[in-house]
């Protein structure tokens, strides 16, 4: 049996305005690709199928497709939520999604298994959802825990249901873990929420048993294989670089070949179809001709731009800067200026704007952030108003 290890899809994600959906559809493309391939029999998604809970409808028809196409090539489908999800949004999709052969796990319920057959081959599969830390008192109610020590203790309480699970799965088959948490010693890409990175919110993966042959984990954004004496563990990762966190990161899914009990795991490198890049430019040093042809230079990629700025240069020409990259640089999801202190001896403190320049600097601005002229334009009209009613 074959299966394939993936997660965090982070299905409508945007960058500041640059949508994801084109990164997003080449993934599941390279995906598609391997599943014919390699003979792919099953299709693991570990938690954050979306990255907002209200997902445009748009976002959702490319995932329901792909989920369609591969029920049509013979391919069963695992899915459990993530911190992203909305486990009441996936649960009102679960039957709908099961007629297409995607087991869906939108909740924490207990002994939540999956068993799969194929060849004579039984793979169990334990799924756990991302658990927030404050449903953590609703799971184990017949513990001896108060409230506050329940809260105190996420991680073991998480440690007691993972080998409660791992004994059941593997009376069932060759038992596999799919879960969406963090390890005590998974390292971030930092575009994870922080929250829920947490040191006490993170398992000890010397805890996981060895009942399970495998652990195929998402939460944690960047490829990794954690070190266990017990099992074999892996965060397969984003299938996009999603933020810039991640901007030099390689992507990555999982291939499981499941035989005789035992697993043999292979990495397979994903295609990506943009990258994201970071740039910092002194304009003091540099030109404004040469940092946008530097930046022309990738018209693909997603860019995060910061400018150092000398005091000698006065705010409105900053602006004017800005603008000009925003209009002849595509793909730019920030722009961002840094003032470059001590090397000037003008104070921009005492640099003198007039009324109109200021208007016209905070237009610039206003239009700048992608919001309408007509609104600008009653912001404006209310601040007349107002001067008017002080000058009365």
């Amino acid at each position: 049996m074959r299966i394939l290890h993936t997660s965090d899809w982070h299905a409508g994600k945007k960058n500041n305005d640059i949508s994801r959906k084109d990164d997003l559809i080449y993934a599941l493309g390279e995906i598609k690709k391997i599943v014919n391939e390699e003979k792919v029999d099953c299709i693991l998604v570990a938690g954050d199928l979306f990255d907002k809970q209200n997902p445009p409808i748009e976002v959702q028809e490319i995932i329901w497709d792909f989920f369609l196409d591969m029920n049509s090539k013979g391919v069963k489908s695992l899915i459990i939520s993530g911190n992203h999800d909305s486990h009441d949004f996936l649960k009102s999709v679960k039957k709908l999604l099961g007629l297409a052969n995607v087991k869906v796990f939108p909740y924490y319920e207990r002994e939540q298994l999956f068993t799969y057959e194929k060849d004579g081959e039984n793979v169990c599969f334990a799924a756990i959802p991302y658990i927030p830390p404050s449903f953590v008192n609703k799971i184990i109610p017949e513990e001896d825990l108060t409230k506050d020590k329940r809260a105190a203790e996420y991680s073991e309480v998480l440690s007691q249901i993972i080998k409660k699970l791992g004994a059941l799965a593997a009376q069932k088959g060759t038992a596999i873990l799919v879960a969406h948490m963090a390890l005590m010693s998974a390292k971030p890409s930092g575009t994870e929420k922080e929250i829920s990175l947490l040191y006490e919110y993170s398992v000890d993966e010397r805890k996981i048993p060895a009942d399970f042959k495998y652990c195929a984990l998402g939460h944690i954004h960047r490829f990794q294989k954690i070190q266990s004496p017990n099992s074999k563990i892996y965060y397969s990762g984003t299938i996009y670089q999603i933020d810039f966190g991640e901007k030099d990161e390689k992507k990555f899914v999982i291939l499981l070949n499941v035989k005789n009990g035992n697993i043999e795991e292979r990495e397979i490198q994903l295609d990506l179809k943009r990258t994201l890049k970071e740039f910092e430019f002194d304009l003091e040093k540099e030109k404004l001709d040469g940092i946008i042809m530097k930046l022309k230079s990738y018209p693909m990629d997603i860019k995060k731009i910061k400018l150092k700025v000398p005091p000698s240069i006065p705010f409105q020409k900053v602006v004017e800067i800005k603008n000009k990259i925003m209009k002849e640089v595509e793909f730019v999801a920030y722009l961002e200026e840094k003032i470059n202190e001590g090397k000037t001896n003008q104070n921009i403190a005492n640099v003198e704007i007039g009324e109109e320049n200021i208007f016209k600097i905070y237009k610039s601005y206003f239009l700048e952030k992608k919001r309408k002229e007509e609104d600008f334009n009653k912001v404006i009209q209310k601040i007349e108003e107002i001067m008017r009613t002080q000058d009365e």
